[in-house]
């Protein structure tokens, strides 16, 4: 670099551009594109290295698919990973997950009890197949999602019940192309309260920039 600038090949600085992305890529999986400090890129990649070896010989993953299986370890803030050889000997195997970071899956009781392979729904992921559903159902806390009865409520404000009914059954903003999801849209009254009801039939979810877009009106 001293004596040749013109023939380094490692990157200029411009550090401005870090980034980290995720989205929804085959079924059940979500790739992770990124851009980091060049220490953190280190120290991520040794991490996962260190993770993966926390599992005994007898695991069936591949060394990459460790790696993969670690950012889930990460996530949820745990030391080790959980090994998946089945045997009651192995310690590794007897961890369980415990985590303070919370997901929403939305699926049929019959495709947690095995009598459906309906698809469920991962809150900003998207569908995801009944095989995965059921990995999950087995160490997560299961809520029903009860619907609400056909009466209204008397004030403007939903209920916390009415307004989670509405965020599962919509699940992104309505508005037409929005995808925002439920948990950043507000619960809109479609006719005006108090004119329209407090009523799963008039309440929908916009997000906020679409919440308070208002119609224009031409004067003649």
């Amino acid at each position: 670099m001293r004596f040749d600038p013109a023939g380094k090949r490692v990157p200029g600085e411009r550090t401005e551009n870090r980034y980290v992305e995720i989205a929804p890529t085959d079924a059940g999986l979500a790739a992770i594109w990124a851009q980091l400090q060049a220490t953190d890129g280190v120290a991520l990649d040794q991490k996962l290295d260190a993770l993966a070896m926390t599992v005994c010989a007898a695991d069936p993953r591949t060394k990459q698919q460790r790696r993969a299986d670690a950012f889930g370890t990460l996530a949820a803030g745990l030391p080790a990973m959980r090994c998946l050889c089945e045997s009651p000997g192995c310690p590794a195997a007897q961890r369980r997950p415990a985590t303070n970071v919370v997901i929403h899956v939305m699926a049929e009781q019959a495709t947690i009890s095995g009598d459906s392979q309906s698809p469920g729904y991962l809150t900003n992921f998207g569908p995801i197949a009944a095989k995965i559903l059921r990995d999950i159902a087995a160490t997560a806390k299961i809520k029903p999602l009860v619907i609400p009865p056909n009466s209204s409520e008397r004030g403007y404000r939903p209920s916390a019940a009415l307004a989670e009914f509405v965020r599962c059954r919509d699940l992104t903003c309505r508005f037409p192309g929005c995808d925002q999801p439920a948990e950043v849209c507000d619960v809109d009254h479609t006719v005006p309260f108090p004119l329209g009801l407090t009523h799963p039939s008039n309440l929908k979810l916009l997000c906020r920039y679409h919440h308070l877009v208002k119609p224009l009106t031409a004067s003649e």
